[in-house]
C-alpha cells in the first residue's frame, strides 16, 4: 500500500469526524462548577474574548467561593439543560451548562467543550 493511500485515509477520518453537543439527561464530568448563572454567562463573555483571562476569571471567582474547581478526573454530574451555545476565543464550540448537584435538585453551571464522537 502506498504512503499516500494512507495518507488520503487518515485525511478522510479526520474530516469525518463529527462534534455534537450535550443535551438534558447526558451524565458528564466537569472541572468546575459555579454557583449562580450570571456568573457563568459573565466567564463566557471573557472566554469569547480571551480565553487565557476566562481561567484567570475563573480563579478569582473561585477564590470569593463563587466558583469551585475540581481535581482531575472531575466529578460526574447529570445534564440539567444548556444555556449557551458560543465560539471562544480560540475558535473552539463552547456550551454553558445547567447542572444537577448529587441531590438532583440542586442546579450548579458551567461551561465545557462538546463531546465529539469518530475522531482519532
Amino acid at each position: 500500500m502506498s504512503y499516500r493511500y494512507v495518507l488520503a485515509f487518515i485525511v478522510f477520518v479526520l474530516s469525518t469526524s463529527v462534534s455534537f453537543a450535550f443535551e438534558q439527561g447526558d451524565i458528564i464530568t466537569v472541572s468546575h462548577v459555579c454557583k449562580n448563572e450570571q456568573d457563568v454567562l459573565a466567564l463566557a463573555a471573557i472566554d469569547m474574548e480571551d480565553s487565557r483571562k476566562a481561567g484567570e476569571a475563573l480563579a478569582q471567582l473561585a477564590l470569593k467561593n463563587k466558583c469551585f474547581i475540581i481535581p482531575r478526573p472531575g466529578h460526574p454530574v447529570i445534564v440539567a439543560g444548556v444555556l449557551l451555545d458560543y465560539t471562544d476565543s480560540n475558535n473552539v464550540h463552547t456550551q454553558i451548562l445547567e447542572i444537577f448537584a448529587q441531590d438532583k435538585e440542586t442546579i450548579f453551571y458551567t461551561f465545557v467543550l462538546p463531546k465529539s464522537r469518530g475522531s482519532l
